[in-house]
């Protein structure tokens, strides 16, 4: 279960990491049921930023409504930018797109390249899991920083570590696989065998989700 201060302390989160704000436009036709959904309709609420909905996703529809609306964000899933790579189409109608937003599953990293020399906007990734409201990481806004394939850094007031499957105490090195831990106060009410109070403090107040 995800209670108000769970979402609304996600959604001021991640308008924080992408820098969002009253001026700019969004294009949304992700479904509104999925938590994805919900963390972007949110978020552009509460920083008053407009929206753009389309009953359904069509690519060419899309390209006009981001030429019309001066779409600045275009939130999509890695299937999208497959096929935005592959399309024998002119995506000059994005030049107003600051940046093109992938969750859901993982981002493909050759035609997140091929789609990258495609447009004047930069593609980043993010990763998060419902019982975290959703968001945990974001690739930062800065350029420089952008790495396709990444799913970034731990948004504000998030803290992460990969533990050993076998014991679950301890740390892994570098390019070893492990659970994932999260510190966040953003974490959900209940969720099952999933959820577990710290056993010690872990730098800040909340629940250590185990995945």
């Amino acid at each position: 279960m995800l209670s108000h201060r769970n979402l609304v302390s996600n959604n001021l989160q991640f308008n924080s990491c992408l820098g969002i704000t009253i001026t700019d436009v969004a294009l949304l036709f992700l479904p509104f049921y999925h938590i994805y959904g919900v963390m972007l309709t949110g978020s552009f609420l509460a920083c008053g930023g407009t929206q753009v909905m389309m009953e359904r996703f069509d690519l060419m529809k899309s390209l006009e409504l981001c030429e019309k609306h001066k779409v600045t964000y275009y939130f999509a899933v890695p299937p999208i930018i497959i096929g935005m790579a592959n399309a024998p189409v002119d995506l000059g109608k994005m030049a107003t797109v600051k940046f093109i937003f992938s969750g859901a599953a993982p981002m493909p990293v050759d035609p997140a390249r091929r789609l990258q020399e495609k447009i004047p906007g930069h593609i980043v990734q993010g990763y998060g899991l419902t019982e975290a409201s959703p968001l945990t990481h974001s690739q930062p806004r800065d350029p420089e920083l952008i790495r396709l394939g990444s799913i970034g850094l731990p948004i504000h007031n998030t803290e992460c570590k990969i533990v050993d499957i076998e014991t679950g105490t301890q740390e892994v090195a570098p390019e070893n696989r492990g659970n994932c831990w999260y510190a966040v106060p953003r974490l959900c009410k209940a969720t099952g065998m999933l959820l577990k109070r710290p056993k010690t403090p872990y730098a800040m107040a909340g629940y250590i989700l185990e995945i």
